[in-house]
């Protein structure tokens, strides 16, 4: 098995790579460099990052850290997050995308959150153990066909956030305080997904005003109505993108006034990674 006593800085790559765990398909890796920030978005599954060159402002449920090379952060499921590099400079990273279930304990409040977890501590120094094994597993899976080995790093990964999943804070934000007006406006914007619906007209179903439900709104989610359909509609056109290769025809059906509509929103989130395999 690897063991990396310290993880290196990497050289810049000349492309961004990105492949699914040849034993489990819900499990994705992501490996590129970067020099644009990316906006605030959210995934269905937890992130887990780890940054191996530069230095980039980390913005996760409004709270900036700085996370340098050598440090992992670990977003939860529907956790808000964005990033922008310091200075202006390129960061590199290696993300790992994977559901909640293989995390989190299914217990009562668990299933009561509905798989929404957050973290209130999320970042990692890079004298954590889970750092090093973390770069062994996106190493072994990236250049080597081994896939016990693959398994057994990912399984030992997973064990250790289990063991020390109290040192990241988690919480469970939505339950106790749900708004039924906020819930039907995500409904509706949910159900109308891909069509022209004006945010007026959603504001006048649910009784609030068009202001009012934009701040509420994203109080709650910790997105803006309009930015959270963006993502939901990226969301869906990658998915569609694993059964197909027109992207054009993608965009069309998924309400993006074209090719590079979509592209711009697969370029500034980490959303890209879902649709390929």
């Amino acid at each position: 098995m690897l063991r990396s006593n310290n993880v290196l800085l990497e050289r810049k790559l000349d492309n961004r790579k990105c492949w699914r765990f040849k034993t489990r398909t819900d499990v994705v890796m992501f490996h590129g460099a970067h020099d644009q920030e990316f906006i605030p978005h959210t995934h269905d599954v937890m992130t887990a990052i780890l940054v191996t060159a530069g230095t980039v402002n980390v913005t996760i449920d409004r709270v900036i850290r700085r996370v340098e090379a050598g440090q992992m952060v670990l977003v939860g499921a529907h956790q808000v997050q964005s990033a922008y590099p310091i200075d202006g400079n390129s960061w590199e990273i290696r993300s790992l995308h994977f559901p909640p279930s293989l995390l989190v304990k299914h217990d009562d409040a668990w299933r009561k959150a509905k798989g929404v977890i957050s973290f209130a501590n999320p970042v990692c120094g890079n004298q954590s153990p889970d750092v090093a094994l973390f770069y062994d597993l996106h190493r072994a899976s990236e250049t080597t066909e081994l896939v016990t080995q693959e398994e057994l790093l990912l399984q030992s990964l997973i064990r250790w956030f289990s063991e020390n999943t109290d040192s990241f804070e988690p919480r469970m934000p939505w339950i106790g305080h749900s708004d039924v007006r906020l819930e039907r406006a995500r409904h509706i914007l949910a159900s109308t997904l891909f069509e022209r619906t004006m945010l007026e007209s959603v504001a006048e179903q649910v009784g609030f005003s068009t202001h009012s439900l934009i701040r509420r709104f994203k109080e709650r989610y910790g997105l803006s109505p309009h930015a959270w359909r963006m993502q939901a509609r990226a969301g869906e056109a990658a998915k569609l993108l694993i059964e197909t290769n027109s992207i054009s025809n993608v965009a069309m059906n998924c309400g993006f006034s074209d090719q590079s509509h979509l592209t711009r929103i697969f370029k500034s989130s980490l959303l890209r990674t879902i649709c390929l395999t």
